[in-house]
């Protein structure tokens, strides 16, 4: 079962840490990931996506048609991909995790995400 408290005061940050690092963080800590950073420091979060759409670390990644737990949701706001998540079950229940420039580390239901996103996709790790 998936614990936000080693996470929740973790701050969205443009030049440091951002919705991807994040992912990458719980897939280490959950799914034992072993893969470098992506370099998009300073990036707005467009650019972070597409530095992330573009990484050999993509490949570490198959798309499925289902969400489950641990997998990545990849979610458009405006004209293309631009922020990530991950499946987590909290009591039973799939949510999202993820962070926001704003907010920081949060949890959402799927509801709440479809208020602000599309979602584009999940994808599992191969790790």
């Amino acid at each position: 079962m998936f614990d936000i408290a080693p996470y929740q005061f973790l701050e969205w940050n443009a030049e440091t840490f951002c919705c991807g690092d994040y992912v990458l963080l719980v897939l280490r800590d959950y799914k034992g990931l072993k893969a470098p950073p992506v370099n998009y420091q300073g990036s707005t979060p467009l650019h972070a996506a597409i530095a992330l759409k573009h990484s050999p670390l993509r490949k570490l990644f198959k798309p499925i048609e289902k969400p489950k737990p641990f997998c990545v949701v990849e979610l458009q706001q405006f004209k293309s991909a631009d922020h990530v998540g991950v499946c987590v079950e909290i009591d039973g229940e799939l949510m999202v995790t993820h962070c926001e420039q704003l907010t920081g580390v949060v949890i959402s239901t799927f509801n709440e995400i479809k208020e602000t996103y599309k979602i584009l996709g999940f994808y599992e790790c191969n790790c």
